[in-house]
């Protein structure tokens, strides 16, 4: 009977034990370091003493700072000391019960035009511990968006990468414009598309200039007339006298209601062209001794996509 009872504290003992060390653990991961990396700026995130401390590595954009947008109802944001390179550190401390976003946003303003970098949203809890103690935390990774990007941002003529996607330029209620906006104007800026998929809109507007990238069909080797789009069908009347169908490119046929209705075999289908939705552009001036390629998809949804190659292959 005694041994009986020691065994039953032994087990009552280790279980207490065991539910300690979950509590410790758990804890500890409760206020440990995230990091958490994007493309362009990786960061850190910490859940500690009720507060969330957020760092936030700008280094890619020294030119520009951070600046935060939130709820004060909710909680207060502050920087620890100064930004540097780029780079800053923020507390966010609670105020009342709640769930908020905090975001934080990198942009930099050139001759009147703002170029936002992107933005990080932090998804923040605040709650009340029995205790009665407010606790801030972070409760899952920031969502980051990429907007726009700038090239030859210390020449007299830099160009804007526009990441704010519209179908046309009259949908745009902003001096910000097209897919490509030359801040100074266009000067010795050139665009090419090696293999002709893309076509470009050049647009002059309030003294800026812009352009559109639109999808082109490509070039026919050896001649500078246009491929037209791959879904493309000629409607042909009954009275128009077809082509006799080149037999050696039939593979089979069949009869359906007297019309012989035949198969091309691959290789002709070969000869028509594809439907690109992901090609690359050159962006240069040799002036300034600058090319770029872009990477530019184009989405079912009819808008654009344009980014820096070097940033797509992150």
């Amino acid at each position: 009977m005694k041994k009986k009872k020691i065994i039953i504290i032994s087990v009552i003992v280790l279980l207490i034990i065991i539910l300690a060390v979950i509590l410790i653990v758990k804890n500890m991961n409760k206020g440990k370091h995230k990091s958490f990396l994007s493309d362009d700026y990786p960061i850190t995130y910490e859940n500690k003493d009720g507060n969330v401390i957020i760092k936030l590595d700008g280094k890619k954009t020294p030119n520009a700072n951070w600046t935060a947008s939130f709820d004060d109802n909710f909680v207060d944001v502050v920087q620890q000391g100064k930004t540097s390179k780029g780079s800053a550190t923020y507390v966010i401390s609670p105020k009342s019960i709640g769930f908020i976003y905090v975001t934080f946003d990198k942009s930099v303003e050139i001759s009147g035009i703002t170029v936002d970098y992107g933005s990080m949203t932090f998804p923040i809890e605040v709650y009340e511990t029995p205790e009665g103690e407010l606790i801030a935390e972070c409760k899952a990774d920031p969502l980051y968006e990429p907007e726009d990007d700038l090239i030859g941002e210390n020449t007299d003529y830099p160009v804007i990468i526009n990441h704010h996607y519209y179908l046309s330029h009259e949908e745009m209620n902003t001096p910000l414009k097209g897919d490509i906006f030359f801040i100074n104007g266009q000067g010795e800026w050139s665009l090419e598309s090696p293999d002709g998929y893309a076509e470009f809109e050049y647009y002059s507007e309030d003294g800026y200039d812009f352009v559109f990238v639109t999808r082109g069909y490509g070039q026919v080797e050896g001649s500078d007339s246009e491929i037209p789009p791959a879904d493309y069908v000629e409607e042909v009347s009954e009275s128009k006298k077809q082509p006799e169908p080149d037999e050696s490119k039939i593979v089979e046929g069949e009869v359906e209601d007297g019309v012989i209705v035949a198969t091309i075999t691959d290789s002709a289908q070969e000869a028509s062209p594809e439907m690109v939705d992901s090609i690359e552009v050159i962006l240069s001036n040799e002036s300034l001794g600058i090319s770029e390629t872009l990477v530019v998809q184009f989405k079912e949804d009819g808008t654009t996509s344009v980014s820096r190659k070097n940033d797509e292959e992150k």
